[in-house]
């Protein structure tokens, strides 16, 4: 995994290895050739009549294109580079133009024309203003002639805030971005998310010990693949884990049924759906593989608390995880249910317990819950339960979701999923990760459901709750992104995902 930082902490790090010792322009030096190898790699190789242009700004992120340039040059490749506000003297190149010889820009639209990659190392995680002036205009011209050209953008896209994602009007979208040490903060939210394209990290050379104080991850398959609990062939349904889910109304069916499958399609031995006597026909009909454990309930399939947790403590001692919540009616009885669970003495006490949908609505009216839970939790709320819970605005949640998850995970000792673009995972002790697989077909009505599921699935084959929490994300993710490769980014539905989990889950423990 790659820490993920603010341009602070990636100018303490180049401080504390420049201070060990490796100069800046040694960095620029492993940067810019690192970039230069990986745009060979995955670019010219495959268009042998590539044009790169490289455009040059004032800083060091100038100076790692620069690199670019030359290390290009040197290999063979056609390449020009143009160079903004820079004042040393640049590198020997064949075509390299100095905007101060081009006010006019007449020059650029010529080297724009001829570009099929263009480099965009203007500006780097230094941008403190808003772009103006002669670099308005630069980027205006590149913005016009992008269509049918491959944009390489070196760090972060220009005009990207590193910290918050935020894009001034003049940040020119890139397919690609190669990002210096470690990710920067703004490529992984806001408006960053969508201008970086495909993110690569490249290593440095950094001191081992230069974010030694960074608590925020960046998650890969690496990480989730020694997350899957592995599996004995002597395995049988109760070893294989079992999992009970508090689920349904008459209202929502759909969200018992879609976390059952997805925790079935996870991995889990059996799978029991704790539902009411009214609502068990409506699920049943559809659902062979689910065992049931049938709840009194009232109208609507409202759940009777007192009873519905005597029989639900019965039969807990079976299961090695809970997951409450999806469809449950909202009501007071259900309030009375969640706070049984999780702060009564209805469960064995080391049981971990994920909580969603309709649970998290019930924590938000229970009193200090985080301060009386008796058991390990899981929380996995979007930003409007996530405001719901804290007390604020969704809108709040979302400007600092990579703060906000790890804040509220440490004042509630539980494990907390804040769902969304891009999900944060978070422990009690404050680390948290960044996942970046899923899409904007992920948008529909459902597809929580299925990570409940997902996550206490690996929670009953034997993960730890933040282990399956983080693995859970990635794994729903990659599911999203397995459909909207074959069917586009949106149209796909909740139901679609169970079905992919197994291959995906059997790919990552392949790979290596």
């Amino acid at each position: 995994m790659h820490k993920v930082v603010t341009a602070g902490q990636m100018r303490a790090a180049e401080e504390k290895t420049v201070a060990a010792g490796i100069s800046t322009a040694q960095l620029m030096e492993r940067a810019g050739t690192a970039a230069a190898d990986i745009i060979v790699e995955e670019i010219i190789r495959s268009d042998p009549s590539a044009h790169v242009l490289v455009l040059c700004g004032p800083g060091n992120n100038g100076g790692d294109g620069l690199v670019v340039a030359r290390r290009l040059g040197e290999a063979g490749y056609t390449v020009s580079a143009y160079t903004f506000g820079r004042q040393q003297p640049p590198p020997p190149l064949r075509t390299l133009v100095r905007h101060e010889n081009d006010q006019l820009l007449n020059t650029l639209r010529t080297l724009l024309g001829n570009a099929t990659i263009i480099v965009d190392a203007l500006l780097g995680t230094g941008r403190s203003r808003p772009i103006e002036g002669p670099l308005s205009r630069i980027l205006g011209q590149v913005r016009q002639s992008r269509q049918g050209r491959t944009i390489v953008a070196l760090d972060l896209p220009t005009g990207v805030d590193s910290d918050t994602g935020a894009a001034d009007p003049y940040a020119v979208a890139a397919d690609l971005t190669i990002t210096f040490g470690f990710p920067k903060r703004g490529l992984l939210i806001g408006r960053g998310l969508e201008l970086a394209g495909r993110l690569v990290v490249v290593d440095i050379g950094l001191v081992p010990d230069a974010a030694a104080d960074v608590r925020l991850w960046l998650v890969d398959e690496a990480a989730v693949r020694a997350r899957i609990p592995s599996r004995a062939r002597s395995a049988h349904k109760y070893s294989a884990g079992t999992v009970l889910i508090v689920a349904g109304s008459h209202r929502f069916t759909g969200a018992p049924r879609l976390a059952a499958l997805g925790a079935a399609r996870a991995g889990a031995g059996l799978v029991t759906l704790a539902t009411g006597t009214s609502t068990h026909p409506m699920l049943a009909v559809t659902l062979l593989e689910p065992t049931f454990l049938l709840l009194p309930d009232q109208a609507d399939g409202v759940l009777e608390p007192e009873r519905a947790a005597e029989l639900i403590r019965n039969a807990a001692g079976r299961y090695r995880t809970v997951l409450v919540g999806p469809g449950l009616a909202p009501s007071p009885q259900t309030v009375a249910l969640v706070e049984m669970l999780v702060c009564g003495d209805v469960l064995p006490e080391n049981l971990a317990l994920v909580v969603d949908a309709e649970g998290l609505n019930s924590l938000a009216q229970i009193e200090r819950w985080y301060q009386r839970a008796r058991h390990p939790i899981v929380v996995t709320p979007h930003a409007g339960e996530m405001a719901r819970l804290c007390g604020g605005e969704a809108k709040d949640i979302e400007a600092n979701r990579l703060d906000m998850a790890p804040a509220k995970a440490r004042e509630w000792s539980a494990v907390v999923v804040l769902k969304g673009s891009p999900t944060v995972t978070a422990a009690a002790n404050g680390s948290a990760i960044v996942n970046a697989s899923g899409g904007p077909n992920l948008a529909s009505g459902g597809t929580g459901d299925v990570l409940g599921g997902i996550i206490a699935s690996l929670i009953a084959q034997g993960a730890s709750p933040f282990d399956a929490a983080i693995a859970g994300v990635y794994i729903h993710g990659c599911a999203g992104d397995l459909l909207a490769r074959s069917q586009g980014d949106r149209g796909t539905l909740a139901g679609d995902l169970p079905d992919q989990i197994p291959g995906i889950i059997k790919a990552i423990r392949e790979r290596q």
